[in-house]
């Protein structure tokens, strides 16, 4: 991968104009209380003299070296090698840096007077995306470092990692960090500067006080750019609450994490109970203002791939849009698309597309978003033989830990596909 990214760069070195505003004006901490440019960059790419500002109280890093040298390469109009995954073109895994600059587009003049020389800075972050580890559901595409559930699921687990380093590391893994990540998006809801403030997780609705800090935000201004990502899965009451406030502000992007109805959901995102999601979606929709923009966000698996056109039934049913991304390697890699051989993709495609030709302009209009990552996934190669065994162990681990009533195997059968399709499996998804 990393030889993948020396590629890259060498193709983009020779761009002109790469300009993103995430070191001028965002503030960015992942779920392992590390500071980062934004929640794309490959730490693991960035120069060792600058890996110890990643641990930086915040406030320091905001003019830290790291953070002035990127200043001072966006202004020379070159991307740093950590942001190319970003820059890429076509890549459904992320968001490209132009989403970023279009939220904060008034800003980009006076971003570039900067002192030049230094990269020093004195605007305080304008744009913030803090999250914690805090969740209630434990995703098998997510990881115990963004899932206190998940953690939890895996420490009482932990005979099953014996001699799996990363695995163990991640059981062990915690945020001591937490709370100057509360405190440091307390101080910036407080400075009434922000313009932009995007809340996730983990779940952003277990942050401790999230809900007066986002009357605190409203208050200082409604014209704020609210953007969520939630698994909507708290209790009904909290959902309502989260609605009141959330009502108060003039712009806000509710994307709601949504993998697949019925077992299939409740399977890839354990915790997750697709009735009661269903209902707070319904009371969510119902008592929203209009202008708040709702889309259902959903992570292509090998598994849901094979759900698909329920899940747009899902969507049609609920008159709310469904946009998709491709699971990128975690942990959980048995449920990469790329397990799938490329004919079994290809026809699960044609199944939903003779389904989406079969719907009005309207409807369509709700699956573009999904319809157009399933186009890229569909060419996405398919992984070598080395790469399958490993997600065969990766199988049976996971059955161990999560213990559920069938296995991912027998989840893949489901008998409308079964016929059809299993010929095309690759060994490791057969019993």
């Amino acid at each position: 991968m990393i030889l993948f990214i020396k590629k890259l760069f060498s193709k983009f070195k020779s761009q002109k104009q790469i300009y993103c505003l995430a070191p001028f004006y965002h503030a960015h901490i992942d779920t392992k209380g590390q500071n980062r440019m934004c929640s794309i960059v490959r730490t693991d790419l960035i120069e060792k003299e600058y890996q110890s500002s990643l641990s930086l109280p915040p406030k320091e890093f905001w003019n830290s070296s790291y953070i002035k040298d990127r200043r001072k390469k966006f202004l020379a109009g070159t991307a740093p090698e950590e942001c190319l995954l970003c820059i890429e073109k076509n890549k459904p895994e992320s968001y490209r840096y132009t989403f970023l600059n279009s939220h904060l587009k008034d800003f980009i003049a006076d971003s570039k007077n900067v002192d030049r020389e230094t990269g020093h800075w004195l605007q305080s972050p304008q744009s913030i995306d803090l999250r914690l580890p805090l969740c209630n559901l434990r995703c098998q595409i997510c990881t115990p470092e963004a899932s206190s559930s998940f953690r939890n699921l895996f420490k009482k687990n932990e005979k099953y990692f014996r001699g799996y380093p990363e695995l163990e590391r991640m059981a062990n893994f915690k945020n001591t960090k937490t709370k100057t990540t509360v405190e440091y998006q307390k101080e910036l809801i407080d400075s009434g500067q922000l313009k932009k403030a995007y809340f996730a997780g983990g779940e952003p609705l277990l942050i401790p006080n999230h809900l007066e800090d986002l009357k605190n935000l409203l208050i200082r201004n409604k014209e704020v750019k609210v953007l969520y990502n939630t698994n909507l899965s708290s209790p009904l009451p909290v959902i309502e609450k989260w609605i009141k406030v959330l009502n108060q502000s003039n712009y806000a992007r509710i994307a709601i994490s949504f993998d697949g109805t019925d077992e299939i959901g409740e399977f890839l995102r354990d915790g997750f109970d697709f009735q009661s999601f269903e209902k707070n979606l319904v009371t969510f929709l119902r008592e929203k203002s209009p202008h708040l923009y709702t889309i259902l966000d959903m992570t292509l698996t090998s598994l849901n791939f094979f759900n698909l056109i329920e899940t747009a039934k899902f969507a049609i049913k609920h008159q709310v849009k469904i946009d998709a991304k491709i699971m990128i390697p975690s942990i959980g890699n048995h449920l990469l698309i790329e397990n799938l051989p490329l004919k079994v993709r290809k026809l699960l495609y044609d199944e939903f597309l003779v389904f989406f030709e079969s719907l009005n302009l309207q409807e369509k209009s709700l699956l573009m978003g999904l319809n157009d990552t399933l186009k890229i996934s569909i060419e996405r190669p398919e992984l070598g033989i080395k790469e399958r065994k490993k997600n065969e162990l990766t199988i049976l681990l996971y059955e161990k830990i999560y213990n559920k009533k069938k296995t991912f195997r027998e989840m893949i059968d489901c008998e409308a596909y079964k016929k059809k399709f299993l010929q095309g499996l690759h060994p490791t998804f057969l019993n």
